[in-house]
């Protein structure tokens, strides 16, 4: 199971990439396809996989076959290429929506918005949002996070403590990324107390301060 989530999730990450530049909305086109009523599951684009599972087993196995049968397994290979992009993909379309907005990465105060791998969990192990974070403080940027499961957590070698998510805190800062759904945060006060709010969850904002992955 964790290898087909694995392949899927690559895939419609792969799907992201491809229909921002063909102009369609990834987002829309994956609802309009759960619609069926039988032999589809969706899979949702982000900013990559997480955690102890899907980002480390499925590669795990490759490995083991390609030491028992002398070749390894190409579609694992293939997802995890994808998917181990995805961070740095995030980070760029981030920098292209500053950019839009007259500013750089570097100086630029950036909040993302979930570390943890997944929503409503604790463990940010392998977390791609602690990923895109890191890309961005070596580009120069000042981060910040807010998560309300995980109160502390290291980017760019620094300790950093979870902010409060009050619109003061969205002001004061030139981008809010959302990097894990969490069903907890109210994501429509963020995209009216912000700036720029770029979604890589596809959590449903829509605003002319607001960018979708």
């Amino acid at each position: 199971m964790r290898l087909v989530r694995h392949v899927n999730i690559a895939l419609v990450n792969q799907l992201a990439i491809v229909s921002r530049d063909l102009g369609v909305n990834i987002w829309d086109a994956i609802e309009a396809a759960a619609t069926k009523p039988f032999g589809y599951m969706p899979f949702w684009p982000g900013p990559g996989v997480g955690g102890h599972c899907i980002a480390i087993d499925p590669s795990y196995l490759s490995w083991r076959v390609g030491q028992r049968l002398g070749h390894r397994m190409s579609f694992v290979e293939l997802a995890q290429e994808v998917n181990a992009q995805m961070p740095a993909y995030v980070a760029s379309r981030i920098a292209e929506a500053l950019n839009e907005q007259g500013k750089a990465v570097k100086g630029a105060k950036i909040l993302g918005i979930g570390v943890a791998y997944k929503p409503n969990v604790n463990d940010a192990r392998e977390s791609p949002a602690l990923a895109v974070l890191e890309r961005l403080a070596r580009s120069g940027a000042e981060v910040s996070y807010h998560d309300p499961y995980v109160p502390e957590t290291t980017v760019g070698g620094r300790i950093l403590t979870s902010v409060p998510l009050e619109p003061k805190t969205c002001r004061a800062v030139d981008c809010v990324v959302v990097l894990t759904a969490h069903p907890s945060v109210d994501y429509q006060s963020v995209l009216v107390s912000s700036q720029l709010v770029f979604d890589a969850r596809g959590v449903g904002l829509d605003g002319s301060t607001s960018v979708n992955l």
